[in-house]
């Protein structure tokens, strides 16, 4: 009887913690924003995108559920369309495990199938890929690059030894390993298991190079740190809640449909690290799309929370302009722009 009670009262106190945590999230500074700019994408024939991305003189997409034409460049004055890129075995293919990051001013893919990072390139009319480095490691989708094509990935269960994040030096070695955090360790719950349940975690290194941040996918919770001589330093770990797991599952992964997700992307700025911040328990795809953003410092502080006139399924940021770029669903795809510069 007395372990049952202590047991409670542990509980009670946990729930009552992670409320109070929630809360910060809840009072932080809060400003509301609208859209400058709508973009209808289905009259450019761009009808389930993913992904932007901006770059000098091009927005570009990655698509959804489709063989053919995986890419898509949409110049600034949204004139021009350029299409390209197959999902199979070829050179000049990817495959089904792919995802797409902006580098300065250059997109690269990190194909997880063939396991290669590569640039993604736009010549006249046509598309084209040129491989830079083959890594065997097994890392999860979200990447971040380092100058000399360097990766920083949430690890796998694959992975030779697990851990939040890799990083991958430009001859597809490890080069620095951070261990999962004392505040993600689960009781029972091994660094295999752990792998499972956090390599969708996202990342992103802060323009300097100096600075990562990552956020769970499936738990509310979110790292912090610094990049010195290659190495993850300083490691900061906020856990607003807590993720539950089905003790009936033997391998522990079977998660409750209680636990809140944490975020679809974050992309950095120099100032802070901007989270898509999602909020609410996973129902399927549809249900990730969210109007919340989170700024948080790259020491760890939230900073502020801004919410949106409209929902949106991804972001990117350019540093430069203040400009934050979404694609929302109105009811069809639409690329949407806000000026975020007031809260630089």
């Amino acid at each position: 009887m007395k372990n049952r009670t202590l047991y409670i009262s542990l509980l009670t106190l946990t729930l009552i913690g992670c409320n109070n945590k929630l809360k910060e999230i809840e009072n932080v500074d809060t400003i509301n924003l609208n859209h400058s700019v709508i973009i209808d994408l289905e009259s450019k024939g761009i009808l389930n995108p993913i992904g932007v991305f901006k770059i000098d003189g091009y927005y570009v997409f990655r698509n959804h559920l489709t063989k053919n034409n995986v890419f898509t460049f949409l110049s600034d004055d949204y004139s021009k369309v350029c299409s390209g890129i197959s999902k199979g075995s070829g050179p000049n293919d990817v495959t089904e495990i792919i995802n797409l990051k902006r580098y300065k001013n250059d997109m690269y893919i990190k194909d997880d199938g063939h396991q290669a990072l590569s640039k993604l390139l736009i010549k006249g009319d046509s598309i084209t890929i040129e491989k830079l480095i083959n890594y065997e490691l097994v890392l999860g989708p979200s990447f971040a690059i380092l100058n000399g094509h360097k990766l920083v990935a949430p690890t796998t269960p694959a992975f030779e030894k697990p851990g939040m994040l890799a990083l991958i030096d430009s001859t597809g070695r490890l080069q620095s390993l951070l261990e999962y955090p004392e505040e993600c360790r689960v009781p029972g719950m091994d660094s295999i298991a752990l792998a499972a349940f956090y390599c969708n975690t996202r990342v992103a290194v802060s323009p300097d190079e100096k600075h990562y941040a990552y956020g769970a996918y499936d738990e509310t919770s979110f790292g912090f740190g610094d990049i010195i001589n290659n190495s993850f330093e300083n490691n900061k770990t906020i856990v607003y809640k807590p993720v539950e797991f089905d003790k009936s599952s033997t391998d522990y992964i079977l998660i409750t449909r209680n636990n809140l997700m944490s975020t679809s992307t974050v992309v950095a700025s120099d100032k802070y690290a901007i989270f898509l911040y999602i909020g609410k328990p996973y129902r399927g795809w549809e249900n990730t799309i969210t109007n919340t953003l989170l700024l948080f410092s790259w020491s760890g502080d939230l900073c502020k929370k801004v919410i949106l006139d409209m929902e949106l399924r991804t972001i990117d940021f350019d540093d430069n302009t203040k400009t934050l770029y979404g694609i929302a669903l109105n009811p069809e795809a639409c690329l949407v722009k806000y000026d975020l510069s007031e809260l630089f």
